[in-house]
């Protein structure tokens, strides 16, 4: 199957069954809109837990537990419980190309250049400060592209990751490890143009969505495999952190806020809640949209409804 004829598949699928078990891909929106997918409610099934659930929906951890903040991630839910989904995503602002990852919504997206589609899939990113002996690694902004891609890649840690964990529980890594099923990288990885900072798998899927690596971004298995056969090498990259996005659908304004990540000053932030106003007048502005200023105020210091657009627009 040749690659156009893989996109025409997925298109097809994802425009009448939009969400499955693995990376979400929508039609690029036309006009001014800059939304795709929707919010859905499930009803739970016996054993299952926010954490299995994130995973079956191809949603990070930070995002389900943000729609759902009165459920604990581990707890078994009772069969027919009401949990929501939050499957509808702002893209990131224009110009949409190659792999776009916003680190405030744990969500990468990426924009091939031969087809007019989106697809997108929930990261892992790092632990919060910039101390590695206290269990610490950021993620850095930049911006790069894709150098190399490599399937059961071998595992290099870090010297911090090595001294933190002899520290921490007493163990010795190697300075090389093997492609294993206890290999952090999983079976494929994308090495990018920042040294030492990979897009790759993960033995441990249920942290993804969340901070939890030491510094590189995490992919649930299904999900790297698919964007690893999909991307090409030289495909340009950027990591940015944007806690509010703005979005338009059918001539309405949406607001989304993401949950406050660990070591990361909000106020620092671009579009933080001291800019989004500004930002928000300017997209009134230029598609002529009223907006409903307490629904803007709910949103950014009241709202407990983190990773689901809510619309702002009179």
């Amino acid at each position: 199957m040749n690659l156009n004829h893989f996109f025409l598949c997925c298109l097809h699928l994802f425009l009448f069954c939009p969400l499955i078990a693995f990376g979400q891909t929508y039609a690029l929106p036309q006009g001014d809109n800059t939304i795709v997918g929707e919010v859905v409610t499930i009803t739970s099934k016996p054993g299952d837990t926010l954490r299995l659930l994130m995973r079956r929906y191809d949603i990070g951890f930070q995002e389900i537990h943000a729609a759902n903040p009165s459920i604990p991630p581990d707890q078994r839910l009772l069969p027919g419980t009401n949990i929501l989904i939050p499957s509808q995503f702002i893209l990131p602002p224009k110009p949409w190309k190659g792999v776009m990852i916003n680190l405030s919504a744990y969500r990468l997206f990426y924009f091939p250049d031969n087809m007019p589609v989106v697809m997108t899939f929930p990261i892992g990113i790092g632990k919060e400060g910039a101390d590695f002996k206290n269990n610490a690694w950021d993620t850095p902004v930049f911006s790069g592209y894709i150098i190399k891609k490599a399937k059961d890649p071998s595992w290099h840690p870090p010297e911090s990751v090595r001294v933190n964990t002899l520290e921490s529980i007493g163990l010795t890594l190697p300075r090389v490890m093997l492609p294993t099923p206890k290999n952090p990288l999983g079976q494929y990885a994308l090495y990018t143009s920042k040294p030492s900072y990979l897009i790759h798998g993960t033995n441990y899927p249920y942290g993804v969505g969340d901070q939890v690596s030491a510094g590189c971004l995490r992919m649930l298995p299904e999900d790297i495999e698919q964007l690893y056969y999909t991307i090409t090498e030289h495909t340009p990259m950027k990591t940015f952190r944007q806690p509010f996005d703005v979005g338009v659908l059918n001539n309405q304004m949406y607001l989304e806020a993401h949950p406050e990540q660990k070591g990361i000053p909000q106020e620092d932030l671009p579009l933080s809640d001291t800019s989004i106003i500004s930002t928000i007048l300017f997209y009134s502005n230029e598609h002529q949209i009223p907006i409903d200023w307490e629904s803007v105020n709910q949103v950014i210091y009241y709202s407990k409804e983190h990773s689901i657009p809510v619309k702002i627009s009179q």
